[in-house]
């Protein structure tokens, strides 16, 4: 089995969660992708938590894909740090971990 889980920054209080959250499931509103939206600046749904829940689910495959701009601290720091956490401490899933979105190629056009 495998997951998806889209990294979005967030914020600790107020709406913007929510109007993301709706935004990223109406933008994936598929039954082909298995995906879970964790935040790294929240008061829920924290990206640890949303990792340790899908190993615990027994996904076998995690895809970690930040919706990001750039590979800052965020990056370097909090989610690398939790992927290779994870990746060490569960050596019978395969951990993949995605660069932002916003350094893909076809983001400049």
């Amino acid at each position: 089995m495998r997951k998806t889980i889209l990294v979005v920054h967030g914020m600790r209080k107020g709406k913007l969660n929510e109007t993301l959250l709706n935004f990223i499931h109406q933008t994936f509103n598929s039954d082909e992708i298995d995906y879970e939206v964790a935040f790294l600046e929240s008061e829920e749904i924290l990206l640890d938590e949303v990792i340790q829940q899908t190993v615990d689910a027994g996904y076998s495959r995690i895809h970690l894909v930040p919706l990001l701009l750039f590979t800052a601290s965020h990056y370097y720091e909090d989610i690398e740090a939790l992927y290779e956490s994870f990746k060490e401490n569960n050596p019978n899933v395969q951990f993949i971990l995605s660069k932002p979105l916003g350094t893909h190629p076809i983001m400049t056009n």
